[in-house]
Formats: C-alpha cells, sequence, structure tokens
C-alpha cells in the first residue's frame, strides 16, 4: 500500500539500481579518461586543448568515483528538499483543455512572428552571418572578436544556411523556434506559482509583446537563451522539491545551452547559484544539509564543466572582446545618463506602447501587490526568475560598463507573471468593492488581461509592414537617383551596404566601384575624389553622432537628406544623402 515503507525492500531496490547504473558510469568514465589523457597529449595542437583535457579528467574521476559507489544516487531526505508551494490558486483545467487553450495561443505566437521574417536583416544579424554564421563549424567554434558570436545560434543558422541558402527567413529560423517554444514553455514554468488559467494567460501575454516578437525574428541568440534559461528555472524548482533525476539532468542540459545560446547566459546561471545557496542558509540550523550541498555541488559541477568545454577555445577572448565592444561609443550608455534614460524610454515605448506609460504609476502599484502576493505563495521561482539579470545589472554597473536593456530581457518572465497576478489582485478589490459576484470578477479579471495584451501587442501596429532595416529599399533609391553615382555606406550602415550592395545574392547594386564604404572621415574623403558623384547612406545616427562626431559633422554640412526609409528596429531608418547644392 501507499504510505507503508521496507526498509529492506528499499535497500535492495537501491542495490539494484546501483547495479544497473553503476557499470555505464564506469564506461563513460573511462571513455573520458582516455580522452582527457590523448588531448592532454595533443593540447598544443587542439584550441583550448589543455583546459578541455582538465576537465575531462575532472569528469572522468567524478564517474569513475560514482560508479564504484554502493548507490551513486542515493534520494535527498525529505528534509533536504525544498518545502512544496502553497497550492496555485483558481480550478485546474483539464488536460484536453490545457492543450487546446495553449495551442491556440502559441499559434497566434506563430503567426505573429511570421510577419515580416522574410524582411532585411538589420546590422547585428548581418554581422553575425557574416562574420560567424557563414564560416566553418571549426571557426565558429574557436573564433571571438566581439559578442556577436552567439555559439548556438551562430552554428545552428550555419546549418539553416547550409539547407535553405541566405534567405533572411532561413537565417531567422533558430530564433523563431526558440521563441516560439517558449511559450509554452513559459505555462509549463509558471503553471505551479499561478495555475493554470492565470499561467496560460502570462503565456498569452508573451505571445503577442511586441519585444519578444521582434527578439524572435532577431537572428541572434537571445531567444534560445531565454528558452533554455526558462526551463532550467522550471527544472530547478522542481528537482528541489521532488529530488527526481529527470529534472537534475533536464537542469544541466538547459542551464549548459542557456550559456550556450549567449554567454551572458552564465549570470542567469549565477542568479539561480544565489537562490540554491539562500536555500542552503536558511536549512542550515536543521538537518540533511550535507545530501543536499551534495546533490548541488554535483549539477552544478556539471554545468559549470560542460560550459567550460564548449567554450574551451575561446575563454580567453570573452571577456576582453566583451569589454571592447560595449566600451565603443555608441555601444551603449552609462546606467543613470540622459542617453541611457533615452534610450531606456525608446525601449519602453517601443516594447509597451502608450497605453502603458499613460498607467504606469497604476501599473506600479498594482505590480507592487502582485509581487507581493506570488512571494507569500512561493518565494523561489519569482526570485530565481530575477536575480540572474540584477546580478547582471550589477556588476555591468559596477565595472563601469555601457549598458543595454537587453541585458535585462530576462525580466520579462517575472514581469508577466507579476502582471497577470496583479490583474487578478486588483480585479477581486474592485468585485468587493463595487459588491459584484464571482462572474464580475472574472469579467474585470480578462478586461484587465486583454487591456495589458492590447498594450504589449500595440507596437506591431507601427512595425507592421516594415524590415528591421530597410536596405534594399535605400539602395535601390539611391541607385534611381543617381544611376552612376557611387554609393557610399556611412559607418555602422556600411556593413548593410557591402551585405546587400555587393555581397548579397539579390543585390540591389552590381558589384564593382559602384560601392564604396566609410568608416572614417579620411576614408569618406577619399572616396569624395572619385570622379563619380557621391550619394550617401546612413542609419543609427546615435551611434554615429557617438563614434564619429566629426563625420557626422561632415556629412550634415556638405550633404542634405533626400529619402528616409523607417525601420522596425529603433534608431535604424535608413537615409540617403545628396550633396549640398552650390
Amino acid at each position: 500500500m501507499r504510505g507503508t515503507s521496507d526498509p529492506a525492500g528499499a535497500e535492495e531496490s537501491g542495490r539494484h539500481a546501483a547495479a544497473r547504473v553503476g557499470p555505464p558510469l564506469l564506461v563513460a568514465g573511462g571513455v573520458l579518461l582516455l580522452g582527457a589523457i590523448v588531448l592532454g597529449l595533443l593540447r598544443d595542437e587542439v584550441s583550448g586543448g589543455g583546459l578541455i583535457a582538465a576537465v575531462m579528467l575532472a569528469e572522468a574521476v567524478t564517474l569513475l568515483a560514482l560508479g564504484l559507489r554502493e548507490r551513486p544516487f542515493a534520494p535527498l531526505p525529505v528534509g533536504a528538499r525544498l518545502s512544496p508551494a502553497v497550492p496555485a490558486p483558481g480550478r485546474r483545467l483539464s488536460t484536453r483543455a490545457v492543450a487546446g487553450w495553449l495551442a491556440a495561443i502559441t499559434c497566434v505566437g506563430v503567426v505573429l512572428r511570421l510577419v515580416g521574417l522574410d524582411g532585411d536583416l538589420w546590422l547585428d544579424e548581418i554581422v553575425t552571418v557574416r562574420d560567424y554564421a557563414s564560416q566553418s563549424v571549426g571557426v565558429i567554434l574557436t573564433r571571438y572578436d566581439g559578442p556577436n558570436n552567439h555559439l548556438l545560434n551562430s552554428l545552428l543558422a550555419h546549418g539553416a544556411i547550409a539547407a535553405f541558402g541566405y534567405e533572411e527567413w532561413a537565417i531567422r529560423l533558430p530564433a523563431l523556434v526558440a521563441g516560439v517554444a517558449t511559450i509554452p514553455a513559459f505555462f509549463w514554468v509558471g503553471r505551479p506559482l499561478v495555475g493554470d488559467v492565470r499561467a496560460l494567460a502570462a503565456a498569452a501575454l508573451l505571445a503577442v509583446s511586441s519585444q519578444h516578437v521582434l527578439f524572435s525574428q532577431n537572428a541572434r541568440g537571445y531567444t534560445a537563451s531565454l528558452l533554455f534559461g526558462l526551463l532550467a528555472t522550471g527544472a530547478l524548482v522542481r528537482g528541489l522539491r521532488e529530488d527526481r533525476a529527470r529534472w537534475w539532468l533536464l537542469y544541466v542540459a538547459t542551464a549548459v545551452l542557456c550559456v550556450a545560446a549567449v554567454p551572458t547566459g552564465g549570470f542567469v546561471v549565477a542568479g539561480q547559484v544565489l537562490v540554491c545557496a539562500v536555500i542552503v542558509l536558511r536549512r542550515r540550523a536543521g538537518g540533511a544539509l550535507a545530501p543536499l550541498l551534495g546533490r548541488l555541488a554535483l549539477v552544478f559541477g556539471a554545468v559549470v564543466a560542460l560550459t567550460l568545454q564548449l567554450y574551451a577555445p575561446v575563454i580567453g577572448k570573452i571577456g576582453p572582446a566583451a569589454q571592447e565592444a560595449w566600451n565603443e561609443p555608441g555601444a551603449g550608455s552609462a546606467v543613470l545618463s540622459r542617453e541611457f534614460f533615452r534610450g531606456l524610454a525608446d525601449d519602453v515605448s517601443a516594447g509597451a506602447g502608450p497605453l502603458v506609460l499613460a498607467l504606469a504609476l497604476p501599473a506600479v502599484v498594482a505590480g507592487v501587490l502582485g509581487a507581493r502576493s506570488l512571494l507569500r505563495r512561493d518565494w523561489v521561482l519569482p526570485v530565481a526568475l530575477t536575480a540572474g539579470p540584477l546580478l547582471h545589472a550589477g556588476i555591468v554597473v559596477a565595472r563601469g560598463l555601457a549598458f543595454s536593456p537587453r541585458f535585462l530581457l530576462f525580466l520579462v518572465f517575472p514581469i508577466l507573471l507579476v502582471a497577470v497576478e496583479a490583474i487578478a489582485v486588483v480585479a477581486g478589490w474592485l468585485a468587493s468593492v463595487l459588491g459584484t459576484a464571482d462572474r464580475g470578477r472574472r469579467g474585470l479579471e480578462v478586461a484587465g488581461l486583454a487591456l495589458a495584451a492590447a498594450a504589449l501587442a500595440l507596437p506591431l501596429v507601427r512595425t507592421a509592414g516594415l524590415d528591421k532595416q530597410p536596405y534594399r529599399e535605400a539602395l535601390a533609391h539611391a541607385h534611381s537617383v543617381r544611376p552612376n553615382g557611387l554609393v557610399i555606406g556611412v559607418y555602422p550602415a556600411d556593413s548593410g551596404v557591402l551585405y546587400y550592395g555587393v555581397d548579397h545574392a539579390a543585390a540591389a547594386l552590381v558589384p564593382g566601384d559602384t560601392v564604396g564604404v566609410a568608416r572614417t572621415l579620411p576614408d569618406l574623403d577619399a572616396l569624395l575624389r572619385s570622379p563619380r558623384e557621391p550619394v550617401l547612406v546612413t542609419s543609427q545616427e546615435s551611434v554615429l553622432r557617438d563614434a564619429r562626431p566629426a563625420l557626422l559633422a561632415r556629412i550634415e554640412r556638405d550633404f542634405v537628406p533626400d529619402e528616409t526609409f523607417p525601420a522596425a528596429i529603433g534608431g535604424g531608418d535608413i537615409t540617403v544623402w545628396l550633396p549640398r547644392p552650390g
């Protein structure tokens, strides 16, 4: 019967489990040991070979030691596990109802993310394709000249290009798939905390969020990092509560993939480590601490070891490359500077729309109430979703690096969970004030969710039909106004002009001396000596102003804007300039 226990039977079962698990662990440890020896001998010929060999040796020793134990993975005592969360509010839906609603919500997310997927690439995507995704797998794994090499995305985009060619939709396919998969994953992670109905509501808000739609169409690793970081958080919380091997294995796999997608995913993992440290400290007075520490050391050790193996060829390049990139003028802004608040306002207005801005103060008050309600029910999941990006922001500020709002992108998950909880709390309060029945409360909650969804989706109306950066349209116009002119792409638009003007299979211009690039003022002076009449193409003028002020001043003095082509990316409009008359 359930609830009865047989110590002798449990012991015998543990021995049988050890007999099944032990030999594979010993074999795996032996293979890793052999690999470590071979790589150690070849360490000078393999990039990062010494580090990979050292990590493999540590893994081999760990697996061999576990394989020789009588019970390699003894279950944690009940006292060492995380206490169950307070049951989520609201009624549980049937499996069929959940599947139907989640499929419908995901389909809406797919449709929104397919619109404009084949539009022109923007600067960061072009650099990713040119420097990494178009290169060999060996180059992708061993080159890290700047933070555009998101390893997992570069490898997947490389495969998509090999299968479908240099089509924009193919280049963005990995980001699209990860972005769509995040919608049901968010439901799975949030369901134990907020219940079926509110988890579906949170997934729906994510599906229509213009910022998440934008990143799902951005050929970078951000949506993959969001997906795997979210899954890792859900698996970690379940592992702490249930101590099942499947959750720990899922955690290790998704945590490593989170960091593989974007190196800054390491902050998500670091935040999870901090949450576990708090749990350990709160249990210090109780018993069964050693088994919990051992389990966490094994799990986090596996994440660190596998991540080190993945990044071993470039690990010494990541820090300097990131430091250089984020210290460049125009790369970002100092926290609390005028540029910081201007950029934050642009991102908020683009991602949330004027409706949210108008309701900012009451939304903050409601958010505090929603966060309080969630934390009283279960602090672990909300804090685990929040700690990583806040840690990232704190380190950036402490080191005086340029700050970008994308560093806080992972906060979309706790923010949306707080939002649905806040709407429920406010709806319940209004219903009690108005004296309406339960049906009235549900109606108010639905109205609040509809308002939030409209606010999050509204910016998509502005960007509908717009390319991320319309290089082909701008180049076609430049060629039409000066058919025999010299089209000059000015930094930072130089990469886009070269990609779509020369390199792209469907180039708007013919290769040759009809295209030039000016990354500096001397470059522009040299190109202006050409007998061809110049036509300038610029974009992201705030970056140009910060990084090359003399170059922009020269353009504004000697040229006049002829046509500006709006872009879906904030500040990404492309302007075509002609020489100033006279």
